[in-house]
């Protein structure tokens, strides 16, 4: 996963490929959030972390709906199962005030390349959604700097 998301930081307009590897990593931010819920050494930490990874899937189904206006394509997103980038539904992931530093910091660098790839697109209602994504990872930064101070 890493590996294509280094790519993709490299494009600066989406071609309808970009826009389906991308879906595939947002929703499998989803089981990744999933793992650090379970990994969560308290309740109100692990709310946190929920909420983003419901709104992983959410950046998923809003990059399903850029390619549609984009390109005309269709997109099934996959279930966890069957998406390669997904973590392992038994997984449990540490959870610490540097992994949810590190994983803000992730999230504030999705949001500017969110609204890169949002100026460069020439269907409007398709930049706003990327715009919604990039405004939403910014947010999830937020959320887990939160979490950093339950801790």
């Amino acid at each position: 996963m890493q590996e294509e998301f280094a790519r993709l930081l490299s494009v600066s307009t989406p071609d309808a490929h970009d826009l389906k590897m991308l879906a595939l990593i947002e929703a499998a931010g989803k089981s990744s959030y999933e793992a650090k819920v379970r990994g969560a050494p308290n309740d109100a930490v692990g709310k946190i972390l929920a909420q983003n990874g419901r709104e992983e899937m959410a950046h998923a189904v809003r990059l399903r709906r850029a390619l549609k206006l984009m390109y005309g394509e269709d997109f099934t997103i996959p279930s966890d199962a069957e998406n390669p980038f997904s973590t392992p539904t038994d997984a449990v992931e540490v959870v610490n005030a540097e992994i949810l530093e590190r994983t803000a910091q992730g999230e504030l660098m999705g949001g500017d390349f969110y609204d890169g790839w949002a100026s460069n697109v020439a269907h409007e209602e398709a930049a706003q959604l990327l715009r919604q994504n990039g405004t939403e990872e910014r947010r999830h930064a937020d959320r887990l700097r939160e979490a950093a101070s339950l801790l």
